[in-house]
């Protein structure tokens, strides 16, 4: 929501934005997200400075919006970067243009960069879509969670493995994770586990349609395995993998797990209410719960 003097206003922000506050007067000017920058207010310089930032990103497939500041005034400053790990700095101040190349990568990227809804308005279900051009094989990454922004894993240096062997990666939004909006962020404590397997049914559908006939390697995380096993029994006829790191299998009291020592002592009693909040998990459902998550 936007608010102007005493009135609010619904704005549809893109998949995995963040909001953009303005530098100058602390207002919210509009949204960004890697690809992609809306600038709601401002007047014909936000739409000059958002055309100017649009085009960078049309001119630079393997990069993403990573940091943006901006004004009222059109100015701004912005961070991209790639999937090599490389960055650039670029900003427009007083039109004057500035742009300085921040440590030179080793090799360009191959892939292109998509954000893509690949649920149904029933349920939707947000990728961030990395794609070479002939890729030999799909990977749908589920990171750790619930929660954390699916945009953070471009960083991941096993996706970056993923890519320079050429394999395309689908960095999914699941349920309970942030970035999707509300419906998502809140689907996993609303509906449990069985969202899970929702969200890969979705996904399935999604590359049955982009990636026909090629191998499918189901890759999750901590919580993201849920959907990782989800899934690559769905791909049975194309499975090319089950890649499973720390998985997530069954739902246990924090005191059974945590360490007691000093340093985790606030947990024990931070993580209840942590799987209440984002996962719909307690001691008096625990038992429903991993039997669905089974």
């Amino acid at each position: 929501f936007m608010r102007h003097g005493k009135a609010w206003r619904a704005v549809d922000m893109p998949l995995f934005s963040r909001a953009l506050i303005s530098s100058r007067s602390g207002q919210l000017l509009g949204s960004y997200a890697l690809r992609n920058v809306r600038f709601s207010v401002g007047g014909d310089k936000s739409r000059r400075a958002q055309s100017a930032i649009m085009q960078l990103l049309q001119d630079r497939p393997s990069a993403m919006l990573w940091r943006l500041s901006a004004d009222e005034r059109g100015n701004y400053a912005l961070v991209l970067k790639n999937l090599d790990g490389s960055a650039s700095f670029h900003a427009s101040i007083r039109g004057h243009a500035l742009r300085h190349e921040c440590g030179k990568a080793e090799s360009a990227s191959p892939a292109a960069i998509r954000i893509v809804q690949a649920g149904s308005p029933q349920w939707p279900l947000g990728l961030i879509e990395l794609s070479p051009s002939a890729p030999r094989g799909v990977v749908a990454f589920f990171r750790g969670g619930p929660t954390g922004d699916p945009a953070n894993e471009t960083d991941n240096q096993l996706v970056r493995r993923y890519l320079a062997r050429g394999w395309a990666v689908l960095l999914a939004g699941y349920s309970g994770t942030v970035g999707s909006g509300m419906v998502v962020s809140t689907r996993l404590k609303a509906k449990g586990p069985d969202a899970l397997r929702q969200d890969a049914q979705a996904i399935a559908r999604y590359i049955d349609t982009t990636y026909p006939r090629l191998p499918v390697i189901a890759h999750g995380e901590s919580f993201g395995a849920g959907s990782a096993i989800a899934l690559d029994s769905l791909m049975r006829g194309r499975a090319g993998g089950l890649v499973g790191m720390v998985p997530y299998l069954k739902s246990r009291p924090a005191t059974e797990w945590l360490q007691t020592e000093e340093l985790f002592a606030g947990d024990l009693n931070r993580q209840p209410v942590f799987e209440r909040a984002t996962i719909g998990v307690s001691d008096e459902n625990r038992a429903a719960f991993n039997a669905a998550l089974s």
